[in-house]
């Protein structure tokens, strides 16, 4: 009889019907990598990707992990690249996406969850950089 034997703590052991055995290392920690406290002009994409690293209780990096983007309710906001705001870590435990500002000018928040471990992103749209309108009576004047 094959008996499937247990894992020292975090990891966690499957015994499935048929004698097999599936193990695996649950989430412990996310950590904000890059793109935390940024900010952009409305309806462009911030200037860096959001990275975040997804590791075990000995900072093992955790491969293969679907990390879901999400942005708290506001008023302002950003959509995803890709749209569904997932990715999967990588062989470096690392997972990224990019984020494009709404048309509402605020600050907002992006919760970034891997199974029941999670991080919070502080972004900011600013209003558009269009510069002020020129006084067309004084140009056309020679002021």
């Amino acid at each position: 009889m094959f008996r499937c034997l247990p894992n020292h703590a975090p990891r966690m052991t499957l015994f499935m019907s048929g004698g097999a055995c599936v193990t695996f290392t649950p989430p412990i920690k996310i950590v904000k990598v890059s793109g935390d406290n940024q900010s952009t002009a409305i309806n462009t994409p911030f200037p860096a990707p959001l990275l975040v690293k997804v590791t075990d209780a000995n900072d093992n990096a955790i491969e293969g992990m679907t990390v879901q983007f999400s942005v708290l309710t506001r008023q302002a906001s950003a959509t995803f690249t890709p749209a569904d705001g997932q990715d999967v870590t990588d062989a470096n435990g690392e997972a990224s996406i990019i984020a494009t500002a709404d048309g509402e000018v605020g600050d907002f928040e992006v919760v970034v969850s891997a199974g029941t471990v999670f991080a919070t992103f502080n972004l900011g749209n600013n209003p558009d950089t269009v510069l002020a309108p020129t006084d067309l009576a004084a140009t056309a004047a020679g002021q």
